[in-house]
């Protein structure tokens, strides 16, 4: 599988601005194709909508073993300290708008206030955090991906 972030313009779609994050009408999207697809082709899934929580996407790694997808969700960029950052989790079979199957939170009792880069640690089973606000790198425990 090829996991991508995008997002799915529609008719309603209504450009903010350029340099905006996001666009009104539209939310971040998973984009999930087949890798050795050819051509224009349709993605085989597609996670986006409200109960996502996406927003602005920063990063995304996949975990192959148990096809976990895990990204950085950072909101507002041009804010010092937005609300609704997190890490979430969900499963390469996942379709439509469904929340993470787990999500890390960004709130100062973690240190975590906004995810820029997000990188797996298989081997202690950790994942690896860049948080731009605090200009730190941080890591869970998480076991229940690997």
């Amino acid at each position: 599988m090829l996991v991508v972030a995008g997002t799915i313009l529609t008719d309603q779609t209504v450009w903010r601005s350029p340099y905006a994050a996001g666009l009104y009408g539209a939310r971040e999207s998973l984009l999930i194709f087949d890798r050795l697809a050819r051509g224009e082709v349709k993605p085989l899934r597609v996670i986006r909508g409200p109960h996502t929580g996406m927003h602005a996407i920063r990063q995304i790694q996949v975990q192959p073993k148990g096809g976990w997808i895990v990204i950085s969700q950072m909101t507002a960029g041009e804010i010092p300290e937005p609300e609704g950052t997190f890490i979430g989790v969900w499963s390469i079979n996942d379709e439509g708008d469904v929340p993470p199957r787990w999500k890390i939170e960004g709130k100062p009792s973690n240190g975590m206030l906004k995810p820029h880069g997000v990188a797996l640690d298989p081997n202690h089973k950790e994942v690896v955090v860049a948080d731009m606000r605090m200009n730190a790198i941080l890591t869970f425990y998480f076991p229940e991906i690997f």
